[in-house]
């Protein structure tokens, strides 16, 4: 199968907050969530996309999750919903925002050709609270989790591929 990426996504982990803030919102925390669109080929490894990274290792990235995908198909409802009209894709922390297909569409151990890679799903994704952190919605992460809205994972079966 063929994924139709809209917009590839990456960013690097940074500290956020300040120290003793009283609001547990405005606290220090680390965090890969902020990603930026990039624009051609990238580099696609076993663990993540060249110029990504994740904060926490243990819940985060690594061989089967090396890409977070989301569908854009849930842009409208979350604008909406939220009142943010002008979410843009990658405000779910994704890596890949797709075309045409959704958590109801995929299954895990589909094979997708992106480029020169080759990419399978792994598992879905279960939002963690870094998502209600970024917008600042302290239920957001239960209300993807809700509306099974969340994403799901790719693992990369091979080497090092350029996508796109």
């Amino acid at each position: 199968m063929v994924a139709q990426i809209l917009s590839i996504q990456v960013g690097l982990p940074k500290l956020l907050g300040i120290a003793n803030a009283l609001d547990p919102m405005d606290r220090p925390w680390s965090t890969g969530f902020f990603k930026e669109p990039i624009q051609g080929k990238t580099w696609l490894g076993s663990t993540n996309l060249a110029g990504d990274g994740q904060a926490d290792l243990k819940r985060h990235g690594g061989v089967e999750k090396a890409v977070l995908v989301y569908a854009a198909k849930h842009y409208p409802f979350w604008r909406s919903r939220l009142n943010l009209p002008d979410l843009s894709y990658g405000a779910f922390g994704e890596n890949f925002t797709v075309a045409d297909q959704t958590e109801a569409s995929v299954c895990i151990g589909d094979i997708y050709d992106i480029g020169e890679a080759q990419v399978q799903v792994s598992q879905p994704r279960q939002p963690c609270w870094k998502l209600s952190r970024r917008w600042r919605i302290r239920d957001l992460a239960l209300q993807v989790q809700r509306t099974g809205q969340t994403g799901w994972y790719f693992r990369v079966p091979s080497q090092y591929y350029s996508c796109r």
